[in-house]
């Protein structure tokens, strides 16, 4: 799949504003690897109930930089990633879900993502939504087995502050973006699903990560 289609602004679903009842708001995990919970969405790998470092599935978690291990402000890593590498996904010196969470963790494909949008309805979950313990973000629903994960706008970091915090999703890719050496592929989130889609942006981004497996 060329990767610069799918930069582009995607069609994800309807917008359902409103709260939700406990019993909706919590999908059960189908299982864990290396003791964290991932959810079965019947697509081609199972997603992470929760960013990482979140505390729970509702949680923000930690801001990355592109290809560091650690969250952004608390790096140790002196590794050092160059274009000619590829792809990061399951590299223990580069991919913070595998190095945080161990082996069978990775940080998602661009195509991962795609095929999140593209087999999920993405429903809207504003402030009064309280079972979210009021963080806005979006109820992505399996349209093949109806199982659902919660992915929080979780805004971005630059230095110490935090940006577009419950307005914006920003969460990375395993990706460089073709053709240009100082930019990387994330996911952006936006508050309406028509929006949501594939972008680009240079490492100092601190963006965050849903991690997948196998």
């Amino acid at each position: 799949m060329n990767l610069k289609s799918l930069i582009k602004p995607i069609i994800a679903g309807l917008m359902v504003f409103g709260s939700l009842s406990g019993a909706s708001a919590q999908q059960q995990p189908d299982g864990e690897l290396n003791g964290h919970k991932f959810v079965d969405l019947g697509l081609s790998v199972k997603w992470a109930d929760r960013n990482l470092f979140a505390e729970d599935p509702m949680d923000w978690g930690e801001y990355f930089n592109w290809a560091r291990i650690e969250p952004k402000g608390k790096e140790t890593s002196t590794n050092v990633y160059t274009r000619s590498m590829g792809s990061i996904g399951g590299r223990p010196e580069f991919d913070a879900a595998r190095a945080q969470w161990g082996d069978g963790w990775s940080i998602p494909t661009p195509e991962q993502w795609q095929e999140l949008v593209d087999n999920c309805d993405w429903e809207w979950i504003g402030e009064n939504a309280t079972i979210y313990q009021g963080h806005r973000g979006y109820k992505v629903i399996s349209k093949i087995n109806g199982k659902h994960i919660f992915i929080p706008n979780a805004g971005k970091k630059s230095g110490d502050n935090l940006f577009d915090l419950g307005s914006m999703g920003y969460y990375w890719t395993d990706r460089p973006y073709p053709d240009n050496s100082y930019e990387y592929i994330f996911m952006s989130l936006d508050t309406d699903p028509r929006y949501n889609k594939l972008s680009k942006d240079d490492n100092g981004l601190g963006a965050t990560i849903r991690a997948v497996c196998k």
